[in-house]
């Protein structure tokens, strides 16, 4: 016998007999399952988005469309330990001869800074099928970021006038009017664009009045 496209319908358990003129006769009896892989396997955790502490989290694995009756486990490969509050849960449902089912781990988050791998285990035991998928549940990393302000103040020194001296009232001495050159209050070469500071150009016009009075 040749069953072509078997369906989940026909899975069961089948009798066959073999009789002979004779009166001998033989019969033997087989299961037949004919498994219905899932549609579809998640496996998921929340996303971490906040250090705070003593949260509670958990973590899910779903599967759907699956025959005959599956089972489920979801586990954790680093030790936990019974203070963490860890309890998981199994739960499955038939829909149209198929069945779904879910299966979630509910911990409390210490803050641990080190990731933690859970792995979901999906199986049919009729058929010795099964999937396994697994994920890591990474901590969320705290950084502190630094933000510098540079201030930065920028000083504009303009060359100096010219100057000249002018005779007190009634003096008869002879009037002789000096022109600085600014070029005389640059320091070193002309094109740099340095100039003396305030105190040394008042240095060198103390030093042209006194030399006009002599």
């Amino acid at each position: 016998m040749q069953i072509v496209t078997p369906t989940s319908e026909l899975s069961g358990e089948y009798y066959c007999f073999v009789g002979s003129f004779n009166s001998e006769s033989t019969s033997i009896r087989k299961k037949m399952t004919v498994y219905v892989p899932e549609t579809q396997m998640l496996l998921y955790a929340p996303r971490r988005t906040t250090t705070e502490v003593d949260r509670k989290f958990e973590v899910r694995c779903e599967a759907e469309g699956v025959y005959p009756e599956p089972n489920m486990t979801i586990s954790s490969r680093e030790r936990l330990e019974a203070s963490d509050d860890v309890s998981v849960h199994i739960e499955t449902t038939n829909i149209d001869g198929l069945y779904n089912i879910q299966a979630w781990i509910e911990m409390v988050d210490r803050g641990d800074s080190n990731p933690i791998t859970f792995d979901c285990i999906l199986r049919i035991p009729e058929a010795n099928y099964t999937v396994h998928k697994s994920i890591i549940y990474y901590p969320i990393l705290t950084t502190t970021t630094t933000t510098t302000t540079t201030t930065t103040t920028t000083t504009t020194t303009r060359p100096p006038r010219s100057y000249r001296t002018t005779p007190r009232t009634g003096s008869n001495r002879t009037v002789r009017t000096h022109y600085l050159d600014p070029d005389l209050f640059r320091d070193g070469d002309s094109n740099s664009g340095s100039w003396l500071a305030p105190t040394t150009a008042f240095l060198l016009v103390i030093t042209m009045l006194l030399s006009t009075r002599l």
